[in-house]
């Protein structure tokens, strides 16, 4: 009904009932509402009781039709309703129970629903305190497990009295899917969600399968170890299979394939990395072979170097001591590459049994401080340094530090000086760190790292230095009185 209808409405029935009586607002006042309570904080008695507005004094009074509805008071116990809101759906007894997605990636712990309606909780309450707000469900350690319990990341369903029947209808799909792809195998690992399909059925450890999978593989290992999506269901396949059936896959990779997989991107490497840290054998001898044929390439790109430092660390002795012999001469120019350092250090790190210091102590002479202030070969220097004994140390020291030209390159090298503190803080005896400070002290303050230099002689001196406090004897003029 439109405003001026019902001032038309009013004024009729003014005039019926109060002749002389004129409408509000044709005196110029504006037209006056009904009680709005939700504008209110607090709801009066008069509002509560539609008798007493006939009692009040007001200017008019209109019928019981034209009021506005009673408003109960707030302490009238209400109905409670469940109201959907968003993000809520309400659950319905008579639908079958399935699978239901409950993951929730905000909360802390992963919330169930009840499996069946005879678990749900009752949803009405004896108390209100909001109509926007539906009752609260009291969950128990059944209905929320601890999220450390569901041992997956995978999305969580709802338990259900089907939960066996639909794990082993989830196997039987995974094997049906399985077996529309035997055949086509390699084409499939090489796709995402054949990569995936290969990874559930690899994880299944059924030796049936790994083996198809194997078979299917076999011929075609190169151009899948290569493929984006493929290298990693070869990885997968070689952390399965068996060391006899690795062997037998050994013929089978061809040399340009293992530098490739060497260098590629770190999937394609890993592929290699797995064959020597999940199986020892003679048989993988080739694929040590291709790799020291090409050692030098491979250290210095940033994939290489880690797959030899893998091989290293991983291999049988006799491969390792192929490869170490064959990088061994190169110390000197991979110590000053940004990836080869990192195989110097790996070398001197198992080098025990394989290569002597004498031979490493070689392979750098006369490079001693263009290596030390360098800035990746510095990291190298420092460590042989604190590595030498005997005739190898003295044979550095002179060349480093009782040289005058060539100590103060490392006195002005922001590199070479982190190598003579090495030098000071491996000093092995008081005669050798007494002439390393009478050679070192003089030029000092000519060096702008001359306080690190100062600090780190005081504290080898505190070390060589030091002795542990004695009794105090008895004087002898003492004992005599």
């Amino acid at each position: 009904m439109s405003g001026g209808s019902k001032d038309f409405y009013a004024s009729m029935v003014l005039n019926s009932s109060c002749p002389d009586a004129q409408l509000p607002t044709a005196m110029g006042a504006p037209p006056k509402k009904g009680p709005q309570p939700y504008r209110s904080p607090c709801y009066s008695s008069a509002s509560a009781n539609p008798t007493a507005i006939s009692k009040m004094t007001q200017p008019f009074s209109l019928p019981m039709s034209l009021q506005s509805p009673p408003v109960l008071p707030a302490h009238v116990p209400r109905p409670t309703v469940l109201i959907a809101t968003a993000g809520h759906e309400t659950v319905d007894g008579s639908k079958q129970p399935g699978k239901m997605y409950t993951h929730n990636p905000y909360a802390s712990t992963c919330t169930a629903p009840p499996a069946c309606p005879s678990q749900s909780t009752s949803m009405e309450s004896s108390t209100f305190s909001s109509p926007y707000v539906t009752a609260k469900v009291p969950r128990t350690a059944a209905m929320t497990p601890p999220h450390s319990r569901c041992g997956s990341t995978f999305p969580v369903y709802a338990a259900s009295e089907g939960s066996c029947c639909e794990a082993g209808a989830l196997a039987n799909m995974l094997e049906d899917q399985f077996l529309t792809v035997l055949g086509n195998i390699p084409s499939t690992a090489m796709s995402s969600r054949g990569r995936h399909l290969l990874f559930n059925v690899l994880r299944l450890q059924h030796m049936d399968k790994t083996q198809m999978i194997y078979d299917e593989l076999l011929p075609q290992f190169n151009i899948v170890a290569l493929d984006p999506h493929g290298c990693q269901v070869a990885r997968t396949l070689i952390e399965y299979i068996s060391t006899p059936q690795m062997e037998a896959l050994v013929p089978y990779i061809d040399p340009q394939a293992i530098r490739q997989m060497a260098t590629t991107t770190q999937h394609t490497r890993r592929v290699l990395q797995a064959i020597f840290e999940r199986h020892k054998s003679d048989a993988l001898m080739p694929i040590v072979e291709v790799v020291t044929s090409d050692c030098q390439r491979l250290s210095v790109t940033q994939q290489g170097c880690i797959a030899i430092i893998r091989i290293i660390e991983y291999a049988k002795p006799a491969q390792k001591r192929m490869l170490i012999t064959a990088l061994v001469p190169l110390l000197s120019t991979l110590a000053k590459n940004q990836f080869g350092n990192y195989v110097v250090q790996c070398i001197l790190k198992n080098m025990d049994g394989y290569v002597s210091l004498k031979d490493l102590v070689g392979s750098f002479k006369g490079h001693w401080v263009e290596l030390s202030c360098d800035k990746y070969s510095s990291n190298v220097m420092e460590k042989i340094v604190g590595m030498l004994k005997g005739g190898l140390r003295q044979r550095i020291v002179n060349e480093l530090i009782f040289d005058a030209a060539h100590l103060q390159c490392l006195l002005q090298n922001s590199f070479g000086n982190y190598v003579l503190q090495a030098v000071i803080g491996s000093a092995v005896n008081q005669y050798e760190y007494g002439l390393i400070y009478d050679a070192v002290t003089p030029h000092l303050h000519t060096s702008p790292y001359g306080h690190r230099i100062e600090a780190k002689l005081k504290s080898r001196w505190d070390a060589l230095y030091s002795k542990p406090t004695q009794k105090r004897t008895t004087p002898v003029d003492a004992a005599a009185k």
